[in-house]
């Protein structure tokens, strides 16, 4: 969440025109030549930080400048900050929403009554004076401002340091500044941190990490004989050379089962279709047999008629009498309709359609035959196939894959034996260490370990992915990871510095700045809103220009642009390493010095040239 940001910058002084810069809450770039008074802007802003009365932004005999003003947007309320050149006073008043400055409080820049830290802190979310650790020791100190500002603010001057870019620059600082981060990240000071421990909690402590080990050791020799006990019979040679021959044997082998299972689904195909074929013949057979009866049947009929018809013709021609039986007279002869030639001609039809359908149903059980012999080749081949497929070719792949996973179970238990060899030697390294240390020792306070794992781990993965997206040195770069005792970035398993000289320094270091933002904003309790950096492409200038520093720049660049949600950010950076991107279509507040008095703006102050 954003609790704040810098709205404008003034400086001031007696019959001089105020020099101001307007800032949005998103990404800022300031871009000029050099001494154009880009780095002033950034020191203006740490002299209302708390900086000392020498640290002025610009010398008032010089220049004629005095006075430096601040004015804060918080979430509700809108504040201006002014402090002179030659003051530790530093002057807070609200303004209203007519632009009226209100109730003015006075603040010490530096330690003392009313610290300008409890403003800066207040602005945070921070409303209780922590006491936080500052050495080995335990000793305490106040939270303060200027001890957590150094990891938001990096000026000219450390934006290429080659120890942590996060560290004040103060050495003694750096316990103080993790304690504070601590704070920021989880909320709490460590105050219920035991500074000393009695003598008989310390031997409470002891053994109970001895009885610990005691307890893990037993527990491993267990596993490790459970382990043991399983292991089968180790192979007499290489097991990977085995391995692979046998990988390399079951290969063929299944191939040949996709083979003979692929015959196999032919023939099935080629019995199916030769069965449906063999009912279809059968069908027609029978269909044959059939006609064959109705022929007949047609015939005999035919036959019968003839015959009939012949015989009553026969009795007509032996019956003379035409007379009529009751008076004597003549009859006339009755006429007579013959079928014989009709029947004839049928039959004569039907006889050759009987010749033919014999012949045709002749031909269909040979045909039928032929079916029935092809099918009784077909089904003992499938047969045959199957039985090659289930007992011979599948029982011996899954006696290879028995033998490969014995053998992988083999060199997974063997392993898992050398792991457990190791983890026993180290618990009893351990252990000797733990019964020999003097009972005496002294605690130490170590913060780096109060930071859980995930904060590593996210630094890590953040740093590894945002310069692989930068196209961070591509044919060098492997990984990147953010070391715990040193608090800073390692690149290839190298310090920064010693993997690329001082040239890429500043351009690794405000990536570090930006994956701290990121995981403040994600996860702290208490978030700063405003990060400034001050020429993170130093030592990438035109004069030392090499393969791939045009990507990485506009890689690092484009990061500032797509993460404006996670507050503001203030870029200083020379006008000839500013990469050429579309900074408007990102809604960047570009604030641009020349250095030319005929064209824009020459420099911060007014009337002051090289």
């Amino acid at each position: 969440m954003q609790n704040y940001y810098i709205e404008r910058v003034t400086i001031k002084g007696k019959d001089r025109e105020d020099a101001t810069v307007k800032f949005t809450n998103g990404l800022n770039i300031i871009s000029g030549p050099s001494n154009t008074g880009k780095t002033s802007i950034v020191t203006a802003i740490d002299f209302l930080y708390g900086a000392k009365k020498d640290a002025a932004p610009f010398s008032t005999d010089a220049t004629g400048y005095s006075e430096v003003e601040l004015i804060i947007q918080s979430t509700n309320d809108k504040y201006a900050l002014t402090r002179e050149f030659d003051s530790n006073s530093i002057i807070v008043s609200k303004i209203t929403s007519s632009g009226d400055y209100v109730d003015p409080e006075k603040y010490n820049a530096r330690a003392g009554k009313n610290p300008i830290s409890h403003f800066w802190l207040q602005l945070l979310g921070i409303n209780d004076d922590y006491q936080i650790i500052k050495n080995e020791d335990f000793k305490r100190q106040k939270l303060t401002w200027r001890t957590l500002a150094p990891s938001t603010l990096i000026p000219q001057d450390r934006v290429n340091t080659s120890s942590s870019v996060l560290f004040p620059g103060e050495t003694t600082q750096r316990t103080a500044f993790l304690s504070s981060l601590l704070l920021l990240l989880y909320g709490s000071d460590f105050s219920n941190s035991e500074e000393n421990e009695t003598k008989e909690h310390k031997k409470i402590r002891r053994n109970s990490v001895i009885n610990y080990i005691n307890s893990s050791l037993s527990e491993l020799y267990e596993n490790y004989e459970v382990a043991k006990s399983e292991l089968p019979e180790a192979p007499s040679d290489d097991f990977q050379q085995i391995v692979d021959g046998m990988f390399a044997e079951l290969e063929t082998i299944e191939k040949q089962i996709n083979d003979a299972l692929a015959s196999s689904k032919s023939l099935i195909k080629e019995i199916y279709q030769k069965e449906q074929y063999l009912h279809e013949t059968q069908l027609l057979l029978n269909r044959y047999k059939q006609l064959h009866y109705q022929y007949q049947s047609d015939i005999e009929r035919l036959a019968l008629i003839v015959d009939g018809e012949r015989l009553l013709n026969d009795h007509n021609e032996h019956d003379a009498s035409h007379s009529c039986p009751f008076c004597n007279g003549e009859l006339s002869k009755p006429v007579q309709t013959t079928y014989i030639d009709t029947a004839r001609s049928e039959l004569h039809s039907l006889l050759s359609q009987l010749s033919d359908l014999t012949e045709e149903s002749h031909d269909t059980e040979v045909e039928l035959q032929e079916l029935m012999e092809q099918l009784n080749d077909l089904k003992p081949r499938k047969r045959s196939l199957d039985a090659s497929i289930n007992d011979e070719l599948k029982p011996k792949a899954e006696t290879l894959k028995d033998r490969i996973n014995k053998i992988e179970t083999y060199r997974d238990i063997k392993q898992q034996l050398i792991s457990m060899e190791k983890m026993q030697k180290k618990l009893k390294s351990d252990l000797e260490k733990i019964e020999n240390e003097p009972e005496d020792e002294r605690i130490l306070y170590k913060p780096k370990e109060k930071f859980d794992a995930e904060f590593y781990k996210e630094m890590t993965e953040l740093l590894d992915s945002m310069l692989r997206n930068m196209h961070y040195k591509p044919n060098e770069f492997r990984n990147a990871f953010f070391a715990k005792d040193i608090f800073d970035i390692k690149i290839n398993g190298n310090l920064k510095w010693t993997e690329n000289g001082h040239g890429y320094t500043a351009f690794i270091n405000s990536v570090v700045v930006m994956a701290y933002r990121h995981l403040l904003y994600n996860h702290a309790k208490y978030t700063p809103s405003v990060f400034i950096i001050d020429s993170p492409l130093l030592g990438l200038d035109e004069r030392k220009k090499q393969d791939g520093d045009d990507s990485m720049k506009e890689g690092l660049f484009k990061y500032f642009m797509d993460h404006q949600n996670e507050g503001q950010l203030i870029i200083v950076e020379n006008t000839t390493n500013l990469p050429a991107l579309n900074y408007d279509d990102k809604q960047v507040n570009q604030i641009v010095f020349t250095e030319d008095k005929n064209n824009g703006r020459y420099g911060y102050l007014y009337d002051i040239y090289n």
